[in-house]
């Protein structure tokens, strides 16, 4: 529902647009940010391999990543945050 949702409630595409940055709004597998070990894994690498995607794609300015979430997608970022934080800004 991210995508759907997201963009309502934080009007982040605003603030994107406004700024000339990309947003990304990621859905989870099965609706829910992993909370076991191996799902904690498989969404890290996840975020990897949609971070390389978007450098594929995009020219993007690697020390200026931010992440946002709310409830399970706050967790998640904590969870990024904590094991990639040499790639991410902030939360």
């Amino acid at each position: 529902d991210s995508k759907d949702l997201m963009p309502i409630y934080s009007q982040l595409n605003n603030l994107a647009e406004e700024l000339n940055a990309i947003i990304v709004y990621p859905n989870a597998q099965n609706g829910s940010w992993g909370l076991s070990q191996k799902q904690i894994e498989k969404d890290l690498m996840f975020f990897e391999l949609l971070l390389e995607s978007i450098r594929s794609h995009y020219l993007i300015d690697e020390k200026n990543i931010h992440l946002a979430g709310m409830s399970n997608g706050a967790y998640f970022c904590h969870m990024l945050a904590k094991n990639n934080s040499e790639k991410i800004a902030s939360i």
